[in-house]
């Protein structure tokens, strides 16, 4: 249930959502409000993907110029939190789109990726997946009276619906191709086009 305090000043959280469901609340008491059944007045909403799109909507009904801009230099291993358990890799690289579904899911597709493509796309055929960027992970399994831990495959891109949704919404698309320089190795980098098909 969100809960909002009542303000006089408009706010941008007041109305953004990141809940699927939404609470009608009254203003001056800040409770939810029922209907003459007694129930809750709940509206369903897109919930956080209907939210990140009505925002870049808004942003490009207003034709501000922009280009989505990601620096992958220095990619932080293992954790995430900064508690010492973090190795920097010297390594990455320095994105630009204008298309910021594609550089999204480019990125995605880039710190998930573990497994070399062409086992990728072999296991992708075998299990049908929707993708072939797929990571190793941790799972739990029963080994006799205890749990222990062996290795498989996933991928966030399994579940994840937004890019999907910002494509229909009108926000971008999920085909892209590369183009570069890789300072590393001194060399452009050829055309490379991907495609969805989840």
């Amino acid at each position: 249930m969100e809960i909002c305090v009542p303000v006089q000043i408009p706010i941008f959280q007041r109305w953004a959502t990141a809940y699927a469901w939404v609470v009608k609340m009254d203003d001056d008491t800040n409770l939810p409000v029922r209907d003459e059944k007694g129930e809750y007045i709940t509206t369903k909403t897109a919930g956080m993907p209907g939210t990140q799109v009505d925002v870049i909507r808004a942003v490009q009904a207003q034709n501000i110029f922009m280009v989505h801009v990601i620096d992958g230099i220095d990619m932080i291993n293992i954790n995430h939190e900064g508690n010492g358990t973090s190795v920097k890799i010297p390594e990455g690289y320095v994105w630009a789109s204008l298309d910021c579904v594609a550089i999204d899911l480019l990125c995605a597709r880039y710190c998930f990726k573990t497994v070399p493509m062409r086992e990728a796309l072999k296991l992708k055929d075998e299990n049908g997946w929707p993708t072939e960027f797929v990571h190793h992970v941790p799972v739990a399994i029963i080994d006799g009276k205890n749990i222990a831990t062996e290795e498989d495959l996933d991928s966030p891109l399994f579940r994840y619906n937004l890019y999907h949704y910002a494509e229909a919404r009108g926000v971008g698309q999920q085909k892209y191709y590369v183009v570069g320089w890789d300072a590393l190795q001194r060399h452009h980098w050829l055309p490379w086009r991907v495609t969805w098909e989840g």
